[in-house]
């Protein structure tokens, strides 16, 4: 199954919450039930250490992800990688989305 790629944006500085509704591939709600999700935010796909770590929270089939002003403060301006996947200790891990975050830079201080 193809993943989602879902681009967004954020300013250094700034809290940041995005939402999002996932279907699955017939059009009808991802099923999280008993699965938890997890994602990272890399520069580079090979970077082995991720420059952020979201909260991700799922209500339903929707998933929200949030960064604190402390997180987007220390994301360098340009261009960084993320995904999200679901999983548990009995589930082989599915990504779910994927995607490219924009980083402005904070212009008030």
């Amino acid at each position: 199954m193809a993943v989602p790629i879902y681009d967004f944006k954020v300013k250094q500085g700034s809290t940041a919450v995005v939402n999002y509704t996932l279907n699955d591939a017939d059009g009808n709600p991802m099923d999280f039930t008993g699965l938890s999700v997890r994602g990272s935010i890399k520069l580079r796909h090979s970077d082995s250490t991720p420059i952020a770590v979201p909260l991700l929270t799922v209500n339903g089939n929707v998933v929200t992800l949030s960064l604190t002003s402390a997180q987007t403060t220390v994301m360098p301006v340009g261009m960084a990688i993320y995904d999200l996947e679901k999983y548990s200790t009995v589930y082989d891990s599915e990504a779910i989305m994927e995607g490219y975050i924009y980083i402005s830079p904070e212009v008030t201080t």
